[in-house]
């Protein structure tokens, strides 16, 4: 990586690839990594797709619903590779904004991970698009505890979304639209401006994006000499 031209984001192949494709006809699709990667360029970034090995054979798994489908009586579990797919990363390779694992039985997410930490640009942090929850991963690379680990997924992770009808019901691919991290982790923090000393307390929202992160807070101020005053 130090010999390729620095990224600001990275790009989780598989799970931009396999979005909103749970349906029949489902597919790995390359088509959808590249529009990440276009909208990432045009917003500024530079972008590097990370994608595992046995996504560049000719024939490649597909772990969409179709796996789970029958096919004139068989069960689908692989895709053949289209022309368009094909030209789509060569282009990806001739532009040096591709990046696979060297061992084929290495999970590409702990180098998208690993990147977003050890490949800062420029000393800003590097984030990666992904869909992913990473509720697994802590306990499998036990790289941090898992405050610090929550605080990490808080803010490196971006997450996208395709339009609900692009490709099940016919409809083109459409714009993706990414959504940037919160500029706070969804926890307690503590700031003192002054001589004053401020608690922000993260509020719990409701209905249907509960576990997101908080869009209201309750700020506690108090004179840094508790003695003074009462909390207000």
């Amino acid at each position: 990586l130090k010999h390729r031209p620095p990224f600001t984001v990275a790009i989780d192949a598989a799970n931009v690839a396999y979005c909103r494709q749970n349906y029949g006809g489902g597919r790995f699709s390359f088509e959808q990594i590249n529009t990440v990667l276009d909208t990432l360029r045009d917003q500024g970034e530079n972008p590097l797709v990370v994608i595992p090995r046995k996504y560049l054979k000719e024939n490649i798994p597909n772990h969409s619903a179709d796996q789970y489908m029958r096919r004139d009586g068989k069960r689908v579990r692989q895709q053949p590779v289209s022309a368009a797919d094909n030209k789509l990363r060569q282009r990806w390779l001739d532009e040096d904004v591709m990046f696979t694992p060297r061992f084929s039985w290495a999970d590409d997410d702990w180098y998208w991970m690993y990147f977003t930490v050890a490949y800062p640009s420029g000393g800003k942090p590097v984030y990666v698009v992904t869909n992913d929850e990473t509720r697994d991963h802590h306990h499998h690379l036990d790289l941090l505890e898992p405050r610090a680990f929550q605080r990490w997924r808080a803010t490196h992770i971006k997450n996208f979304d395709f339009p609900s009808d692009h490709n099940g019901n016919g409809g083109e691919l459409g714009e993706v639209t990414i959504f940037p991290p919160p500029l706070f982790s969804n926890e307690l923090q503590r700031t003192q401006a002054g001589s004053e000393v401020r608690w922000h307390i993260p509020v719990a929202a409701r209905g249907a994006h509960a576990e997101g992160p908080s869009s209201r807070w309750l700020c506690v101020s108090y004179p840094s000499s508790r003695s003074r005053a009462s909390p207000k």
